[in-house]
């Protein structure tokens, strides 16, 4: 079936395609291009109907295509345009999923980076380059070898995007990446997680001895380290208990006070051991009150009676376990026990405590 192309022109298409429906005229392809202009396709006989019965006065009615135009061959030609443009794009997405759009460097230092990005670019690396072209693994290696101040680089492939991990290398002068002891202990139990171990079980390592090295790779030692450590606390007693008796020897001397002047001689003292017993009052002097201070001294002896450590010897101990616990802080206390030592007449009674904890600290 054949079909001509016709403009009209005119106001009130709409009452236009109303007649048209009235009188058994059928237009195809109806568009409407703006207010006053109607695009249809209609066959050799309703073309014919079309003049005939329409008011060609109103409406100015152009014959677009001379010849005849075949309709289906139309929708063909559009049909076909619309899958041709979906294959484009399919072809288009295809090819483009085949390139790196972007470069992304993951680093904290902008040096870094800035540097890795022009090797990059000198290796013919840059958006837009093919992805089966790079092979990452030579790539990894070619980076290392121009950058041997790098801990590690690591590069994969996120779809379209070019993924460059790099790694600074741990400064020598840089501890805050290993693992270190935080008291004097003895190595139990070693968990490493990351890092290079440095002790072993049945070590014995003071305070601030390393323990894990961060390992090469810049990242940070990672570690569970367990030891025994000791506490430890004294307790002093003097072993002997003394007796003191008055030998009968006696020194008393008084002074007086008034009006801010002190009358009266002290006494020379010549007993080694002695006891002061001091007396204060008034008296009246010439009607006027008198302050007065007596002081008696008595002459007396120090025995040692005996030694009385054993009576009191659980409760020396007691108080030196209560000194060490209240330096104790964590883990696990596995083991207590005394050690007694005599220098004169003290005796010093040292508590210890045997204690499991964790001693690996950044």
């Amino acid at each position: 079936m054949f079909y001509y192309k016709v403009k009209i022109e005119g106001l009130n298409l709409d009452r236009f395609i109303t007649n048209c429906v009235k009188n058994g005229i059928i237009l195809k392809n109806v568009r409407k291009k703006d207010r006053k202009t109607l695009i249809v396709s209609l066959n050799y006989t309703n073309l014919k109907k079309l003049f005939a019965k329409v008011d060609t006065k109103c409406y100015n009615i152009t014959l677009l295509k001379k010849g005849l135009i075949p309709l289906f061959r139309e929708n063909i030609i559009k049909r076909c345009g619309i899958f041709a443009g979906l294959t484009l794009g399919i072809i288009a997405v295809l090819f483009l999923s085949q390139i790196y759009w972007r470069v992304d460097i993951n680093c904290d230092n902008t040096l870094i980076i800035q540097n890795m990005s022009n090797q990059l670019i000198d290796a013919g690396i840059s958006p837009g380059v093919k992805i089966s072209n790079v092979n990452l693994d030579e790539l990894e290696v070619l980076l290392l070898n121009n950058n041997p101040e790098l801990a590690s680089v690591s590069l994969h492939r996120e779809g379209v995007v070019l993924k460059v991990d790099v790694y600074e290398a741990l400064p020598k002068d840089e501890k805050q990446y290993n693992l270190y002891s935080s008291a004097n202990a003895i190595i139990t139990k070693i968990v490493v997680i990351n890092g290079q171990q440095m002790v072993n079980e049945g070590d014995i390592v003071k305070k601030g001895d390393l323990l894990v090295q961060a390992s090469s790779d810049g990242k940070k030692a990672v570690a569970v380290i367990f030891g025994k450590v000791y506490i430890t606390a004294d307790e002093e007693f003097n072993k002997y208990t003394y007796n003191v008796e008055n030998t009968g020897e006696e020194i008393e001397f008084i002074n007086l006070e008034f009006a801010g002047f002190t009358f009266g001689k002290k006494k020379e003292i010549t007993f080694k051991e002695y006891e002061q017993v001091v007396t204060e009052g008034y008296i009246t002097k010439f009607l006027l009150p008198v302050k007065y201070k007596k002081t008696l001294i008595k002459e007396s002896e120090i025995n040692i009676v005996e030694n009385v450590f054993s009576d009191y010897e659980d409760i020396i101990k007691q108080n030196a376990y209560d000194k060490a616990f209240s330096l104790y802080d964590s883990g696990k206390i596995i083991d207590t026990w005394y050690n007694i030592k005599e220098r004169g007449d003290i005796i010093t009674v040292t508590a210890v405590l045997e204690i499991e904890k964790i001693i690996s600290e950044d």
